[in-house]
């Protein structure tokens, strides 16, 4: 059990490892379900499990004969990406149109079916397979015809949305924030300091925004970004500078700390953004110290004017999520009442007017 167990295989190129999630026998709910309210044990095996490695390389087997299960895995995969192995269509009572339903992806792919008894025990085992081939291609279609752009996260950053508020980092009630405003939702990423798991989890989703941006070094903002901004610095393998909120009153008086060459071009790291008036003080000291801002990168985008106000002084806001995706991946999987995502929501859009 574990990553250690699965990391040998995830070495091969072009293959993939399946993880047994949900198993289609009867009496497998008893132990799969169990688990505090929200968080059943499959859930928490699927959402550990799809941080091993990319949707290429993490595949689930869930069984057909629970497809609301089925249709839960895949919400949680983000509604595409990881393959599902699902048995139990035929003599253990799966119902096939259902299973192909609840586990399609909207392309209408992602789901492999096992019906070898179905074809090795029929009268024609050849019009049986046709038939089966026929059946499932119509329900493929048919998935394919209704799909609307999907609103649910890939399978990674579903995982880090609810790892982040197993952690404590997304917290909901009532708040009072620094501006004195009252606020239902709390974010608190300095938690993903204590937990290394999450941090490297953090680094790789800020690493898959850094990619195809142009730059020559990080610069965090100080102080909650300090630390994300030395985690990302090491998964991308680049140096990083961190600009001070004060100059230092001895030594060398540096208002960016850290070796820089004037001229060169920094990807500021933020944790999240709310009206991105920080983020504006932290560039302003950079762009004092001689060096160029083009992009800002951050974990969450609170969507209260943060994007428009960093456009507007012409820089570009990347953000690998927002707060509406961190809002609706946490209800879907339960962990938030539709009131509280109401709540929220009403928040976010009065926020902006």
């Amino acid at each position: 059990l574990g990553l250690d167990a699965v990391a040998p295989f995830l070495a091969y190129p072009g293959k993939a490892v399946f993880v047994l999630c949900y198993t289609s026998n009867p009496s497998a709910a008893a132990i799969q379900e169990f688990g505090p309210a929200g968080r059943p044990l499959f859930e928490h095996v699927l959402q550990e499990a799809a941080t091993w490695g990319g949707p290429d390389q993490i595949a689930f087997v869930v069984g057909a004969t629970r497809p609301e299960a089925l249709r839960q895995v895949r919400r949680l995969l983000g509604n595409g990406g990881n393959w599902i192995l699902a048995p139990g269509i035929g003599a253990q009572g799966g119902d096939l149109a259902a299973a192909l339903q609840a586990g399609l992806t909207a392309g209408g792919s992602g789901l492999i079916v096992p019906v070898s008894r179905s074809v090795i025990y029929a009268d024609d085992p050849r019009a049986a397979a046709r038939e089966l081939r026929d059946s499932i291609n119509r329900q493929r279609q048919a998935v394919r015809a209704a799909a609307t752009p999907s609103t649910f996260p890939s399978a990674s950053s579903a995982s880090l949305i609810l790892a982040l508020h197993d952690a404590g980092c997304i917290q909901f009630g009532e708040f009072t924030l620094a501006s004195g405003v009252q606020s239902p939702v709390y974010l608190d990423l300095r938690r993903m300091a204590g937990d290394p798991g999450l941090l490297r989890q953090a680094a790789a989703a800020y690493t898959g925004l850094l990619q195809p941006l142009q730059f020559d070094r990080l610069a965090a903002v100080p102080y909650a970004a300090l630390t994300i901004g030395t985690a990302v610095a090491l998964a991308a393998e680049k140096p990083l500078v961190y600009p001070r909120k004060e100059a230092k009153g001895h030594g060398t008086g540096q208002i960016v700390e850290g070796p820089f060459v004037r001229g060169e071009t920094v990807a500021v790291i933020e944790d999240l953004v709310t009206s991105g008036g920080s983020v504006l003080r932290a560039i302003e000291t950079l762009r004092s110290a001689g060096l160029t801002v083009k992009d800002v990168v951050v974990l969450i985008d609170r969507e209260q004017g943060g994007p428009e106000n960093l456009a507007e002084a012409g820089y570009r806001l990347h953000a690998a999520m927002t707060m509406t995706l961190v809002v609706e991946t946490l209800t879907t999987a339960g962990r938030l009442s539709s009131e509280q995502s109401t709540a929220v929501k009403t928040y976010l859009t009065q926020s902006k007017e």
